[in-house]
């Protein structure tokens, strides 16, 4: 669950959102707050077993609720799964 690449899109709207500071070598699920934490375990644990998934998930911040799509992919490296790529991105309007 370790972060590899983070693009500054993600950093600003994560520290929006939760209030929380995103780098490379952190463990995302550590990152996630805890009401919602196990459910992004379960996803990402899906896609590293090879899953493709899409959802869309209201999201409760101090800022009210926002709405994100999310799309989670395996990453294969010589047939192998060697991580997870996320893409979201802001539904709300």
């Amino acid at each position: 669950y370790q972060l590899i690449y983070v693009n500054n899109n993600l950093k600003e709207e994560f520290s929006l959102v939760f209030d929380v500071e995103l780098k490379i070598g952190d463990n995302i699920l550590e990152k996630i707050p805890g009401e919602i934490r196990e459910l992004w375990k379960e996803r990402y644990d899906k896609a590293l077993q090879g899953s493709r998934l899409d959802f869309e998930d209201p999201i409760h911040s101090k800022h009210g609720i926002c709405y994100i799509a999310s799309f989670l992919n395996p990453i294969l490296m010589d047939g192998k799964i060697i991580g997870v790529s996320c893409f979201t991105k802001d539904i709300t309007n």
